[in-house]
């Protein structure tokens, strides 16, 4: 197109070259014939490579801020258009945020340990009062033996008293009843001794009663402490398995949140220019919510397209450019 229109340039300005008359000082100008503009299309070219020349580009930001872009801005393919960077990062820190929880939440909780079992309680020896009985069988022929001798003492007073008596025979009944005494005392002290040794078999026999009954006592002191231990193991296993429970409930809340952040993340994609071209203009079409959604209008450019332009100007001026040509201004 652009080579045909400079041969009619061309065979324009021959033409006018020779119609002046030599014979005549003046320059005569030939008029300048009208050219007929061909008419233009207001789209040149509709696609670029089988692709539409205008895009619109739909995007979704939180703020205007989110633009990257302002109308009438050449952009580079693959440049950023938007690009929602507060609310990444607001997602990022609540992923952070929760991944701490989760940490948390993930510690290891202590198992309850089980009961300790208890040694087994030894048994009380047989009894045995042998020392006390043989105590008590001594003091017993002790004083069978002290009341055999102060019998028989009484006997021989009794006998001397049947005597005739003389300075002799009282002399010797006082010294008789002298004995007698001592062997009574001794009698007395054997006595004693027996209920001394009876008083200790008693004693022994108690204390007997009281360990078994000590021992008793232990044993179902000892009891209840295993049934004590063993209810408190119970209630704490019981626990221990309720906070496993909501352990595992928290960390599976606390995972779907963070695959619900991660997955917002993954939407939240740079919005980036498909060819070069140039930002016609920016439209904010509606707001969904907390959303602004907006639509970039973008001209791409080729050398096609740029072919076009110059045409489209060029085209206009013809006559204006014939002209010039017929002066010998161009």
């Amino acid at each position: 197109m652009r080579r045909f229109l400079i041969a009619i340039a061309l065979s324009l300005i021959t033409s006018c070259h020779l119609s002046q008359t030599p014979s005549d000082n003046s320059v005569k100008i030939s008029p300048i014939p009208e050219i007929s503009t061909p008419e233009l299309t207001e789209n040149v070219e509709e696609k670029i490579d089988g692709i539409p020349r205008t895009l619109k580009i739909n995007m979704t930001l939180t703020s205007p801020d989110d633009l990257r872009i302002k109308p009438g801005e050449l952009v580079k393919a693959g440049q950023t258009l938007s690009d929602r960077v507060s609310e990444k990062r607001s997602l990022l820190e609540k992923k952070k945020l929760l991944e701490i929880s989760l940490e948390q939440v993930s510690r290891k909780i202590p198992e309850p340990l089980k009961p300790l079992s208890l040694p087994n309680m030894p048994k009380l020896p047989e009894a045995n009062f042998s020392k006390e009985e043989a105590v008590i069988k001594k003091a017993e022929m002790s004083l069978f033996e002290k009341g055999e001798i102060v019998k028989k003492q009484k006997e021989l007073i009794a006998a001397l008293d049947s005597l005739e008596k003389g300075d002799i025979e009282r002399d010797a009944i006082m010294h008789e009843q002298g004995k007698l005494a001592i062997f009574e005392l001794k009698y007395l002290q054997s006595k004693v001794n027996l209920e001394s040794a009876l008083a200790s078999l008693n004693s022994a026999k108690a204390d007997r009663k009281y360990e078994e009954y000590k021992h008793s006592l232990e044993q179902q002191k000892r009891l209840l402490e295993l049934q004590r231990q063993e209810l408190s193991y119970q209630q704490t296993n019981s626990k221990y398995i309720e906070n496993l429970r909501q352990q595992e409930f928290r960390k599976a809340s606390i995972n779907t949140q963070i695959a619900t952040v991660e997955e917002k993340l993954g939407s939240l994609v740079a919005v980036t220019s498909p060819f070069d071209g140039k930002i016609r203009k920016i439209n904010y079409e509606s707001q969904n919510n907390n959303y602004i959604l907006a639509t970039a209008t973008l001209d791409r450019t080729s050398r096609g397209t740029a072919e076009a332009t110059t045409m489209s100007e060029f085209v206009p001026r013809m006559p204006e450019i014939v002209a010039q040509i017929s002066y010998g201004k161009f």
